[in-house]
């Protein structure tokens, strides 16, 4: 699966109190999507296809991606807009979508949430600032420039990466591993599929996570 590492800065959207019936707010959506999105996979892979293993597991690690998503919770820099409709639509789209999504199946719906503001050539220090996805660094967390997905370098974050690669140790964009070959996550894998038992790349079933 492609994970990610950015961090959202809010625009317009207030922080403190209730949302309204159609929208979620920050904290609302980042308490509800690791629950629905690993519920979701659940519902539709078969235990040999879940890359995360048992639901808490998945939780927890989808629960810190989403936070890491959500820091600017904790900053003032307003590099991107949360966009509170959009997240209780992904939640109800993960609540209710059959098995047939293979691409919300693999990466699940949390980065329709933001709308990037910087455009290439901006300063920026995550991927998610950027509207390529892409943060060109030196090193993570050190402040870069965006520019166009597909180089060497990916601070973090997959979609920085051309297709047919994943960002290794959140550094450097790497060829994703063949089938049979060891692995520690889906998103490592050309199948997008590493078992939980073994530990290795396994053939993806036509449909992916039928159920």
């Amino acid at each position: 699966m492609r994970t990610l590492a950015p961090a959202l800065a809010l625009a317009s959207v207030a922080l403190a109190g209730c949302s309204g019936g159609d929208e979620l707010t920050p904290d609302e959506f980042l308490a509800q999507y690791p629950a629905a999105y690993c519920a979701y996979l659940m519902r539709c892979c078969d235990p040999g296809e879940r890359s995360y293993g048992s639901k808490p597991i998945c939780e927890q690690a989808v629960g810190a991606l989403v936070n890491e998503l959500l820091a600017f919770r904790a900053s003032a820099t307003p590099f991107a807009t949360f966009l509170p409709q959009n997240a209780k639509a992904c939640i109800d789209k993960l609540q209710s979508s059959a098995c047939t999504d293979d691409k919300q199946l693999a990466n699940g719906c949390m980065f329709e949430v933001a709308r990037p503001q910087h455009k290439a050539g901006d300063e920026c220090t995550y991927s998610v600032e950027c509207e390529s996805y892409y943060c060109i660094q030196p090193q993570k967390n050190v402040k870069g420039s965006c520019g166009s997905a597909g180089g060497s370098q990916c601070s973090g974050d997959h979609r920085a990466c051309s297709e047919g690669s994943y960002c290794k140790d959140g550094v450097t964009c790497t060829p994703k591993i063949e089938h049979a070959k060891p692995c520690s996550a889906g998103y490592e894998c050309q199948s997008g599929i590493c078992s939980s038992s073994a530990k290795i790349c396994v053939a993806r079933i036509e449909p992916w996570c039928d159920g």
